[in-house]
């Protein structure tokens, strides 16, 4: 019983590379919306999308590449830029922070040649 406790003690502290602002869903924030790709070269990709229009704190992005997760980038603009990227897919995921809560998360899928 005592390990048992002492493992899932362990498994709830653990962070997963991923912020620790994160907190539970809150439908009155809402994710970026009207995602779109507004240029995208060999090694570079730019995104922009609507403001959501609500209390927001900031908009926080990450990828996804072979597995591995990137650091989260905040930023309180309605565009990002992401450079100096390798061939290959990549999972790039939006979400909104705002006050403590967060959005649900937007992915999209963009193949860097």
């Amino acid at each position: 019983m005592k390990i048992f406790f002492f493992v899932s003690s362990l498994l709830l502290s653990c962070s997963f590379g991923f912020s620790n602002t994160k907190t539970t869903e809150d439908s009155t924030c809402q994710p970026p919306s009207n995602l779109n790709i507004t240029s995208q070269t060999d090694s570079s990709i730019s995104f922009d999308w609507d403001d959501c229009g609500c209390d927001l704190t900031a908009y926080r992005i990450y990828y996804v590449r072979g597995g591995q997760a990137s650091s989260e980038y905040p930023t309180t603009s309605s565009n990002i830029t992401f450079s100096g990227l390798s061939a290959g897919a990549y999972q790039f995921h939006f979400y909104t922070v705002c006050s403590g809560a967060t959005s649900s998360i937007i992915i999209d899928e963009v193949i860097v040649m």
